[in-house]
């Protein structure tokens, strides 16, 4: 059974034979296969939740890079909350990520990536409410650091929904736990847990707009 390391986000892999496809809005979002290199961080506070993953299909200028990215942040009063946030995916490049021993890093722009934009929210006066708009694109930062010895494995498939978007991930990680510090969309998230690094093996995934 695969381990879940996600908290509020969905926790999303890619990595084998690379290979990406992207499209607009329609029920296929994006694809990633492959097996290389990988580096994960999901935060948490009272009012924010973000989680991103990125996966990388073979080493050095040739590696094809995938990114997974979720973020919300919520607002709470008496009578109920509202709550914005983004979902991204696609490929970077392959400058953009490295896997160097026990460190990881990411710098991009995102200009290949897709998603959209959400605000949600209830309001015992009003009701319930969702929305979302495309989104393309934005700077992302992090920096990660090994911060154990011990390493973990998560192995078969998982499927989970947030914000109307669907990821299924199919595969094997093998990781350690790590600190992560950055800036995702203007956001900053630094913590001393909920990072990983690692490797996958035959890892696939798949994300479709429900």
């Amino acid at each position: 059974m695969r381990t879940n390391r996600s908290s509020k986000a969905a926790r999303i892999a890619m990595a084998g034979i690379a290979l990406i496809a992207i499209s607009s809005f329609g029920a296929d979002v994006s694809h990633f296969n492959g097996s290389g290199g990988f580096a994960s961080a999901q935060y948490n506070d009272l009012f924010t939740a973000a989680n991103i993953q990125v996966y990388q299909n073979g080493q050095g200028q040739n590696a094809v890079n995938y990114l997974y990215l979720l973020t919300s942040t919520c607002s709470y009063s008496t009578t109920g909350y509202a709550c914005s946030g983004t979902v991204l995916s696609g490929a970077i490049a392959s400058a953009d990520f490295a896997v160097n021993g026990r460190n990881a890093t990411l710098n991009t722009n995102g200009s290949q990536l897709v998603g959209v934009q959400f605000t949600y929210g209830c309001d015992g006066i009003a009701g319930c409410y969702y929305n979302e708009t495309p989104l393309t694109g934005g700077s992302l930062s992090m920096s990660w650091k090994q911060n154990t010895e011990a390493t973990y494995q998560s192995t078969g498939t998982q499927i989970q929904t947030f914000a109307n978007t669907k990821s299924t991930v199919t595969g094997t990680e093998q990781f350690v736990t790590a600190s992560f510090s950055g800036t995702l969309l203007g956001l900053p998230v630094s913590a001393t847990t909920g990072g990983s690094i690692g490797s996958t093996k035959n890892i696939a995934i798949t994300v479709t707009k429900n």
